[in-house]
């Protein structure tokens, strides 16, 4: 299986030109059918992304993807998976975050 990981928040993933444009390139190069990828929606800024911006971000990705690709689950900060159950369109994979930076701290 291969994943390809959006997040709306991001430049190359923030309309679907960008996406188009990056998408493109990334399979021009590896020679990976189109069809073969998984769209994945991990749509944060960071460490401080609350459950608003999470479900804003999903939703976008949805809106551009809808028409082209279905998502097939989306990431979330597993401190906010309460407060967006049931609130997502895509079924939800927990993630906790290991890797810390002091500047974030």
């Amino acid at each position: 299986m291969i994943f390809y990981v959006l997040n709306a928040f991001r430049p190359w993933s923030c309309d679907i030109t960008h996406i188009d444009e990056t998408l493109g390139k990334i399979l021009g190069v590896s020679h990976i059918p189109l069809d073969r990828l998984h769209m994945i929606d991990n749509s944060n800024t960071g460490p401080t992304t609350d459950a608003e911006e999470f479900l804003a971000g999903s939703e976008k990705l949805r809106q551009l993807l809808t028409p082209y690709s279905a998502i097939e689950f989306s990431c979330v900060q597993q401190t906010l998976l309460q407060q967006v159950e049931g609130k997502a369109t895509t079924p939800l994979f927990p993630l906790h975050r290991y890797l810390t930076y002091p500047w974030l701290l």
